[in-house]
């Protein structure tokens, strides 16, 4: 299938000094954040237009390292729609819709690795993939600061790559796998894909996708949107010209963003 439209909101080709390699998205009711890997910097995209600007960046002097996933919430511990930013030394940032930077309390295990961070209500669940462990932090009022509980441990979380979380757990591997998490009772599937026509290369974040019955994964090395059941079969794919050099992808109120 081809998307009904497909709108450029904005490009960032001439932004910075360095050319924008973004690794993860997340999407508000009013911006797109970009996890720009090129230059360790956050940047937020207005929807409505307007110039994109840096809300988050690696800082030395602020104590900040480099961001390495974020994750959009409804509604954070402070009380208001925030971006998430976990970094590199294991400390966690919210970065508020008016731009202002908070660091959060973070209750983070010593050996803590952090490979993806995925909310669910008012939840935080991190995805350590060297430990093959999902852990879930419950808000406090600063943030998160009380110890996690063990969310989910499975062999099968030791090459995830990306985490989903809604009443189950999805996670893409590195490999183009993905498996659902179901918690009660706890069972694992792995999604045969069967149907497709060429198994899924490096699927991006799984984005539940209509009723959520479905997922969406951008799978950029076939410039392509797959959609799975959650029985793990292949159901259809969306291609278009502009997919050819996608990296990131996120639904927000039924709208994709690329």
């Amino acid at each position: 299938k081809e998307p009904a439209a497909v709108e450029t909101i904005a490009s960032l080709e001439q932004f910075g000094t360095k050319q924008v390699a973004v690794a993860r998205m997340a999407v508000s009711t009013d911006a797109a954040y970009l996890l720009d890997v090129n230059s360790g910097q956050v940047i937020s995209v207005p929807l409505a237009g307007g110039e994109p600007k840096v809300v988050f960046a690696e800082s030395k002097d602020e104590k900040r390292a480099r961001p390495v996933a974020i994750a959009q919430m409804g509604e954070s511990p402070t009380g208001e729609a925030a971006l998430l930013i976990a970094d590199s030394s294991n400390l966690l940032w919210s970065v508020s819709e008016g731009g202002q930077v908070r660091s959060m309390a973070f209750a983070a295990p010593n050996s803590l690795s952090i490979s993806d961070i995925a909310v669910y209500g008012t939840q935080l669940f991190v995805l350590d993939s060297s430990q093959s462990t999902i852990y879930r932090f419950a808000p406090t009022a600063n943030g998160f600061a009380d110890a996690p509980a063990v969310a989910l441990k499975s062999p099968d979380l030791s090459t995830a790559r990306r985490l989903t979380v809604d009443a189950e757990y999805i996670t893409s591997d590195a490999n183009g796998t993905i498996h659902r998490f179901i918690p009660n009772p706890q069972t694992a599937i792995t999604f045969s894909q069967a149907g497709i026509d060429r198994r899924l290369v490096a699927p991006e974040t799984a984005q539940p996708f209509g009723d959520g019955s479905e997922l969406a994964f951008l799978d950029a090395p076939n410039d392509r949107i797959v959609v799975l059941r959650r029985d793990g079969g292949f159901d259809r794919q969306y291609r278009h010209p502009d997919f050819a050099t996608a990296s990131a992808f996120v639904m927000n109120s039924g709208q994709g963003f690329i």
